[in-house]
């Protein structure tokens, strides 16, 4: 079946962070034709930001020929990093699509953000209080654009940009999983990263990233065949709860802000969503799940398969996601 899908329907779907740049290609329907992840050279990428714009288009252009999805298209995921969420009110009477512009003409006045270079979008919320309460996202457009241009040297078609906690979001909601008066923390726990964000009638309404400490000595990079690399933990119970303490600390301080701040004491957090790459993360999910009395989901075991019927690790699923979009 696969040779009768012709490679232009196929679409290369990238996450690249600071350890590892991964990828799944999907063809029609969202079929999975293969998946690979490579670690990236330590300090090519910090925090997200490239740091040397030509060794990072070499690397990756060597994993994107040795992984033969050369010519696709592909999609890609701003820095977490680089990315802000969050609840903003805008006059009731400004109609929803003057809304980015005013969004705009704000910036430096009631609106601040941490960089000058802002992309900006702005999904309306609700009304309340006389105003139109609005999320506002917000990226760096240089950094969009170094990963556009890192991503069209490697001879990939850089397609659309997307954020991490929406790509694993539309995986929860394609999964029926999702419902929409639901008050979801999503909990993305990565290597050096822990990145919250609550989503409430299925849109993100505030998002905040904690750098982790990160013990080298307690995993190993596991080269594997086929353009596969990945961490394997080889810590111990007091490694473990030395991640898992700032991860609960986090936690419950993100439900108080939102129980207290954002849904004044009206709502609470009555679901938590565990993903993403560390390489203890089912370890720490199971922890999670023991700690809290709500509703605890993971995506920490394979869900999908290839066409070749070849499982996927799970640490692929904001991959997937954003095959989704």
């Amino acid at each position: 079946m696969s040779g009768l899908i012709r490679k232009k329907h196929h679409r290369v779907n990238i996450i690249i962070n600071d350890r590892f740049v991964r990828f799944v290609e999907a063809g029609k329907n969202t079929s999975i034709i293969k998946y690979g992840q490579r670690s990236v050279p330590s300090g090519l990428i910090v925090n997200g930001l490239v740091q040397d714009q030509d060794d990072f288009t070499l690397f990756l252009h060597k994993f994107v020929k040795e992984s033969r999805i050369k010519g696709r298209l592909a999609r890609f995921c701003v820095p977490d990093s680089q990315v802000i969420v969050r609840q903003t009110s805008v006059p009731v009477e400004i109609p929803d699509d003057e809304i980015k512009g005013h969004l705009y003409f704000q910036l430096g006045q009631s609106i601040h953000l941490p960089f000058e270079d802002p992309i900006i979008e702005a999904v309306p919320h609700q009304i309340r209080n006389g105003d139109k309460e609005v999320i506002l996202v917000a990226s760096k457009e240089s950094v969009v654009q170094q990963y556009q241009q890192v991503i069209d040297k490697a001879k990939l078609h850089p397609e659309a940009a997307d954020l991490t906690c929406l790509s694993y979001y539309r995986l929860y909601y394609h999964l029926d999983l999702a419902r929409p008066q639901e008050h979801l923390l999503l909990v993305q726990i990565n290597p050096n990263s822990l990145q919250l964000s609550v989503f409430h009638e299925h849109k993100p309404v505030i998002l905040r990233q904690i750098p982790l400490v990160f013990d080298e000595e307690a995993v190993e990079v596991h080269h594997g065949r086929n353009q596969f690399d990945q961490l394997v933990w080889k810590g111990n119970s007091r490694q473990l709860d030395e991640i898992l303490t700032p991860v609960m600390t986090e936690i419950r301080r993100m439900m108080d802000v939102y129980r207290s701040n954002l849904a004044k004491g009206q709502y609470e957090i009555n679901k938590l969503l565990i993903v993403g790459d560390h390489p203890c993360v089912n370890l720490l999910s199971i922890e999670i799940n023991a700690q809290l009395s709500q509703e605890v989901h993971a995506f920490t075991e394979p869900l999908f398969q290839t066409r070749k019927n070849v499982n996927v690790p799970a640490f692929f699923s904001d991959c997937i996601g954003l095959a989704l979009k």
